[in-house]
């Protein structure tokens, strides 16, 4: 279940964002997009369901490797909340005219540009790496894939909406693996 959420992320972030001034001009506040991706999860769920029995490996030690995608996902996650408001990661600022929009590229932001994708890639990974399970395998892929679609998408967005401050910071911090130092 939880694999199927972080999977549907990306694909969330598609109905949002480029429908931003639809759902504006509709009146759709944050709750009606809230409805629009907890069909997502049962959409997801739906299709994993008849798969969920399907073992690839049953093993203890990868384990190990999920608890440090999990440690490196908390690390990320809580320093992405300190310079990242809620209200931001679930686009409350897209939907509310009233929202002031800013750059952010302070704290974890200035290693990584998408610091919350990075940290859901790790627990999804953590998932299917420990689970051992062809469906955390398939969300975990489909992750990727959705993420791979959608980042271009944002990342134009970004530049459009913040100009030469956005292309600065884009060439300066890396996409999805931080800079350590």
């Amino acid at each position: 279940m939880i694999a199927g959420i972080y999977a549907t992320i990306p694909a969330f972030w598609m109905i949002v964002h480029p429908f931003a001034e639809l759902w504006r001009r509709k009146g759709f506040g944050t709750k009606w997009l809230g409805i629009w991706w907890a069909m997502l999860w049962l959409a997801a769920w739906t299709i994993e369901f008849p798969f969920r029995d399907r073992i690839l490996y049953q093993r203890a030690w990868p384990w190990l490797i999920s608890a440090v995608l999990w440690t490196i996902s908390a690390y990320v996650y809580s320093s992405a909340v300190k310079t990242f408001s809620l209200d931001r990661v679930i686009g409350r600022h897209e939907i509310d005219e009233t929202k002031t929009q800013t750059l952010v590229t302070g704290g974890i932001y200035s290693r990584v540009r998408n610091p919350l994708y990075t940290a859901h890639l790790c627990t999804v990974l953590g998932w299917a790496v420990g689970t051992g399970l062809a469906t955390a395998f398939a969300c975990a892929a489909f992750y990727l894939v959705t993420l791979m679609l959608m980042l271009p998408r944002e990342e134009q967005e970004l530049r459009d909406r913040f100009g030469d401050s956005y292309r600065d910071y884009e060439e300066r911090v890396p996409r999805l693996l931080p800079r350590l130092f």
